[in-house]
């Protein structure tokens, strides 16, 4: 269990993540179908190696 508390900038770096994951969610509803995919899975890739490095900045900290 983490039980320390985060600093103004970590939560601000968090709130970042998911403001940009949700923009992403809403913008890939206009790309056109051809390309969603691709794009998709190269979004998910850099948001998960983002998710990846939050956490072990967190851990490390």
């Amino acid at each position: 269990m983490i039980n320390w508390v985060l600093s103004p900038r970590e939560i601000q770096v968090g709130q970042i993540l998911v403001g940009v994951a949700t923009a992403i969610f809403i913008g890939l509803r206009f790309v056109p179908q051809r390309y969603r995919q691709r794009i998709g899975i190269a979004l998910t890739v850099c948001y998960l190696l983002g998710v990846a490095a939050f956490v072990v900045y967190l851990v490390v900290r």
